[in-house]
């Protein structure tokens, strides 16, 4: 297993969230699927890091 991987997060949410952050930076490749009601994002490689990612 390498170190540190990528990951691609898809979460399901009620409403279009208004911000999106990675470890408190904002997320620019955040993508919103109206008809799923879910947001995808890349997270870059963390090795063993623990990542917050926040839907406001």
């Amino acid at each position: 297993m390498p170190a540190a991987r990528g990951f691609t997060a898809t979460v399901r949410l009620a409403a279009r969230p208004q911000a999106v952050t990675l470890d408190g930076a904002p997320v620019t490749n955040a993508v919103w699927d109206a008809s799923a009601g879910t947001l995808t994002a890349a997270l870059p490689a963390c090795g063993a890091k623990p990542r917050v990612l926040v839907c406001e």
